[in-house]
């Protein structure tokens, strides 16, 4: 596939037109090949960024400019000028500075535009000057007023439309396991997450996830850890937390465990490790966001 092509399915996947086997194609891609991620978000950058409507504005103000037609010799009674190597450069060069002119000043006004101005009590009280004499009765002391800091903003979460379609992509070995290990003669049965279940942020853009559910079968006392893994990599755990059990009816441990992942939107996987063995007793599966469709 030529350059050409490439933009144009990759237009196509940020404009919602794309095919969903295209689309799962590319998708497909963005997972495997980090080179042509990056290459697809810089796209859409470049896309939100020339959204601007005042860029629009200003870019069909230059297009207007650039179909008038040039004045003829015999209008301005002097002979056209010969077309050399030096004058063929010459005309892209003074357009390519021009735009730049406009849009450094276009950049400087929208930013002299947004840049708050401070209240008038913000501003710093005189200095008191030494007195060129002794003075009998002491001076009032000169409390200078400080301007109150505005309460910060409360950080949203991403938008789900913003969020990166690759953190969303099935891992095929996480897959392959989903509830089927069991760790020596120890079996799970959890009541949360299920692998269908899906976690939104708060205003901080954190994500309580509930972990809970039984283990039961195992015999011995031991321990249990809880591993979250995100979908790329399935070796590396970006979490891990000895997980809090309990005894229930005869051999029976169960567990409520609730934890705050400061995660990205996407698709994670937990797995519930026998600390003894290192085996795995459960594998399971979460979504923080919305699986895009």
């Amino acid at each position: 596939m030529d350059n050409q092509a490439l933009y144009e399915m990759i237009e196509a996947y940020l404009n919602g037109s794309l095919p969903d086997a295209e689309r799962k194609a590319l998708e497909q891609r963005m997972a495997t090949d980090e080179e042509f991620r990056r290459e697809v978000l810089l796209h859409r950058k470049l896309k939100e960024h020339f959204s601007d409507p005042v860029r629009w504005n200003l870019r069909s103000h230059l297009k207007e400019v650039m179909q008038e037609p040039l004045p003829l010799a015999t209008e301005t009674n002097e002979p056209p000028l010969p077309v050399t190597e030096k004058s063929s450069w010459r005309k892209p060069l003074g357009l390519i500075a021009f735009v730049a002119v406009v849009s450094l000043a276009l950049w400087q006004w929208r930013r002299s535009s947004h840049q708050p101005s401070l209240p008038s009590e913000a501003a710093e009280p005189p200095t008191p000057t030494a007195p060129s004499s002794p003075i009998s009765k002491p001076e009032e002391t000169i409390t200078p007023v400080v301007p109150i800091a505005p309460k910060s903003q409360e950080i949203k979460p991403a938008l789900i439309a913003n969020a990166d379609p690759a953190n969303f992509i099935p891992n095929p070995a996480m897959e392959a396991s989903l509830e089927g290990v069991r760790g020596g003669d120890w079996e799970a049965n959890i009541s949360s997450p299920k692998n269908t279940d899906a976690f939104q942020p708060n205003a901080k853009g954190k994500t309580m996830v509930a972990f809970k559910g039984s283990l039961s079968g195992g015999g011995a006392a031991t321990t249990f850890s809880l591993l979250v893994y995100n979908n790329r990599d399935n070796k590396r755990p970006i979490f891990s937390q000895q997980l809090r059990t309990q005894s229930g009816r005869g051999e029976e441990l169960i567990f409520d465990m609730r934890q705050e992942f400061n995660f990205q939107l996407g698709l994670y996987y937990f797995a519930i490790v026998e600390d003894l063995e290192e085996a795995e007793v459960w594998v399971g599966r979460f979504v923080i966001g919305k699986m895009p469709h």
